[in-house]
């Protein structure tokens, strides 16, 4: 674990000398997971995954998906949908009325985010 050190003296006044790096304008910020990976936060929402089932497309039991509902599904992506009153993740073309029901695409599957390594 990283702690600042806070028995150095902080400096209070910095003088400028020479001229600016070049490199400068390259410098990067920090990440941002926000930034990253949301392009509508008041659209966006995220659901945590429970169950095997979708193992063949990449996600597990556990994921954590980020869900957007402002997106249009197009061929091949994941949405989640409410069928019978309940979420459900299918791709966007094999969506099927439930045996009580209607389904209704709720919203597009942007990422998914899932452990490598297990909790201690």
């Amino acid at each position: 674990m990283l702690r600042p050190d806070t028995s150095a003296p902080r400096e209070t006044h910095l003088e400028a000398a020479g001229f600016p790096s070049p490199a400068a304008d390259y410098r990067e910020t920090g990440i941002s997971l926000d930034r990253a990976l949301i392009d509508h936060p008041e659209a966006t929402f995220f659901f945590r995954v429970a169950g095997a089932d979708l193992e063949e497309t990449g996600i597990f039991d556990g994921d954590l998906l980020v869900v957007d509902r402002s997106l249009r599904p197009g061929p091949g992506h994941l949405v989640v949908a409410v069928s019978d009153g309940e979420f459900v993740i299918r791709k966007a073309g094999a969506l099927a009325a439930g045996d009580h029901g209607e389904v209704t695409i709720w919203g597009v599957v942007r990422w998914a985010i899932h452990r490598l390594c297990p909790s201690p």
